[in-house]
């Protein structure tokens, strides 16, 4: 759940790409999935951790945004 005082309904948050790694074109076998954007940009409103976890921190410090 996020504050819709800090943002809006339908807005997009998270861009991700999904990279086929293998030698078929065809979106089976190895894949990898990066975060191209993260809006707004704040290492303490998303986390991805190190065990592939995402975290969303819906209530950040105020001033933080």
């Amino acid at each position: 759940m996020i504050n819709k005082d800090r943002i809006g309904l339908g807005t997009s948050i998270v861009t991700i790409e999904a990279i086929d790694r293998d030698d078929k074109m065809n979106g089976n076998g190895f894949i990898s999935y990066s975060i191209e954007n993260i809006d707004p940009s704040n290492d303490e409103f998303l986390t991805l951790t190190n065990t592939g976890e995402l975290i969303l921190n819906s209530t950040p410090p105020i001033g933080r945004y």
